[in-house]
């Protein structure tokens, strides 16, 4: 679970949301959207008078573009940036000016924000780069009265079963090549679609027709293209476009090669990358888009010493682990009197420990978004 503390002279303040990251399902346009939710944790050292405790979502877009003056079309030099979503939520506020007294220990304060389906996804790339995260502020009386935490939150778009995306993404990839009718080759894989930081097997099916044709190596890649559009007079242009290995596995079959027989099947096991790390989700928008290939090469060795090469390329979308996992739970939602969805699953596990802890909860009224608990002080 992730965590940020944030120390003040009197203060330690940690965000931890209930999940790593955000998932939403299907296309922008029909997508329902979730709930965000989580604690602020307040580590008071001494009684401490507070003004006031603010948690923020916040999503920003960071586009480049070509600079007017530039001359090369691939030299990305102007910068724009636009706020994605920005909402607030007061969990602690003075009123009438009258400060909160919050006694030493440990103080646990509920957020929950609605996440809009539509709103796009996380990516980092040369063009461009969509973020969000958690922001805490905690404003209290003092010499240093303002203690900030931050945490990246990580929006995931999925697929979801009768949407346009999931009927490609699931479909059987199966793609096959020939060299005369000497040589038949064939790539598959169950599904059209690879998770991050796992390793996918892949199944290349080799045939020949004729005797003494050697396998002399496989090189199957993970390529990631990223592009980068310009919308002008109702025209769009490419303007800038990279294309980087993310992922790759090669087998050798010796000096002499391997007999190819009627038809061999040669498993391929790929690592592909960590998200944000080392690799993009697929993502397409009206200014950038980034899509993912796979290219086999074979090389083949024939009686007459010549080296022939066959090579596939297949489209392939990268999404998330739990996007393909069939063992996917949905969280539940349930709605409420003011028309919000709020989660009804169950509480994540150390949140439910942590309550089992505590006898009662009666919190004061001057408390009113501090709903969820308040744990006592540790003692030693």
């Amino acid at each position: 679970m992730a965590h940020l503390f944030s120390k003040s002279d009197s203060a330690i303040m940690a965000i931890e949301p209930d999940v790593p990251a955000v998932c939403l399902y299907g296309e922008r346009n029909d997508s329902a959207g979730c709930v965000l939710s989580g604690n602020v944790r307040l580590y008071l050292q001494k009684p401490t008078k507070i003004k006031s405790l603010t948690v923020t979502f916040r999503g920003v877009q960071h586009l480049k573009t070509p600079s007017a003056s530039s001359e090369e079309r691939s030299e990305l030099l102007h910068l724009t940036t636009r706020a994605l979503i920005e909402d607030n939520q007061t969990l602690l506020s003075d009123q009438e000016n009258r400060h909160i007294r919050l006694g030493m220990g440990i103080h646990c304060l509920r957020f929950e924000f609605i996440v809009p389906g539509d709103i796009p996804a996380t990516i980092s790339t040369g063009c461009g780069s969509n973020a969000y995260s958690l922001e805490a502020e905690l404003l209290q009386r003092g010499l240093r009265p303002r203690c900030t935490a931050r945490i990246k939150m990580p929006i995931l778009r999925c697929p979801s079963n009768g949407g346009q995306w999931a009927a490609s993404v699931f479909d059987t990839l199966s793609v096959g090549a020939q060299w005369d009718t000497r040589v038949s080759v064939n790539l598959s894989h169950d599904i059209c679609a690879v998770g991050d930081g796992e390793a996918c097997e892949f199944v290349v099916t080799i045939g020949a027709s004729e005797k003494n044709l050697r396998l002399m190596a496989l090189d199957l890649q993970l390529r990631e293209i990223q592009t980068m559009f310009s919308c002008k007079s109702g025209s769009s242009s490419v303007v800038y476009k990279q294309t980087r290995v993310v992922g790759q596995k090669q087998k050798i079959f010796g000096s002499r090669g391997l007999l190819i027989a009627d038809h061999t099947d040669h498993s391929v096991r790929v690592m592909v990358p960590a998200a944000f790390n080392g690799v993009q989700f697929d993502y397409e928008c009206a200014n950038f888009m980034v899509a993912h290939r796979l290219v086999l090469t074979v090389l083949i060795y024939t009686p007459d010493d010549k080296n022939v090469e066959i090579t596939i390329p297949v489209q392939i979308a990268v999404v998330p682990q739990c996007g393909i996992k069939e063992s996917l739970t949905l969280p539940l939602y349930e709605r409420i009197s003011d028309d919000r969805l709020l989660q009804s699953s169950p509480l994540p596990g150390y949140v439910s420990e942590m309550l089992d802890c505590v006898d009662s909860l009666s919190l004061p009224p001057v408390y009113p978004a501090a709903r969820e608990m308040i744990l006592p002080a540790y003692s030693e």
